[in-house]
């Protein structure tokens, strides 16, 4: 069985990976390698498919192509497959990058401090998606301090929505595809 709690792909994930090598610092790791990845901050290309939430399709282009694929019977038959959808009557949405970070949720917190989806409910069927494209430095700097009271979702910087957790079906591609998950 397979649950996912989060995703993390660009900033919050280099920052995350990166400075372990600096885990001698203790919990200051965090801060200071984050200081040293927003000075020389990378973008990242790629696109976010997905089928929006109720109150959500403005968000993103219509999708130039679908995920919708009728699994084999034998797969429907395993396990809760969470609730019944129709997906192929669906209109897929996508965001395109360059991407600063991108953070996917069902749950509002990321670690012990960081309230990074401050909607988020663990059943509601869900996926929360915090998506942070090009944004000032200075901004940056302040989001990132935000995030401990979930406020960062608040700036114009951050596109903060709610996709259909259809179980099986949502796709984030990073850098040409160096990094597909396909959420399965």
């Amino acid at each position: 069985m397979l649950a996912w709690v989060q995703f993390i792909s660009g900033l919050i994930a280099d920052i995350d990976t990166e400075s372990e090598k600096f885990r001698w610092m203790g919990s200051a790791r965090i801060d200071f390698y984050a200081l040293q990845r927003i000075i020389c901050l990378r973008q990242y290309n790629g696109r976010i498919l997905f089928l929006p939430a109720p109150g959500f399709e403005s968000y993103g282009q219509p999708a130039s192509c679908s995920l919708y694929k009728e699994p084999p019977v034998r797969d429907k038959e395993l396990g809760y497959q969470g609730p019944e959808t129709k997906f192929e009557d669906l209109e897929w949405r996508e965001l395109k990058g360059p991407f600063v970070t991108v953070w996917l949720h069902n749950v509002p917190w990321g670690a012990e401090n960081t309230l990074s989806a401050p909607a988020a409910k663990f059943s509601d069927g869900f996926w929360d998606l915090i998506v942070l494209k090009n944004c000032p430095k200075l901004v940056l700097l302040s989001l990132m301090r935000q995030t401990s009271s979930g406020t960062h979702v608040e700036s114009p910087c951050i596109s903060y929505l709610k996709a259909l957790m259809s179980y099986d079906k949502l796709q984030v591609t990073v850098d040409q595809g160096l990094a597909t998950t396909l959420l399965s």
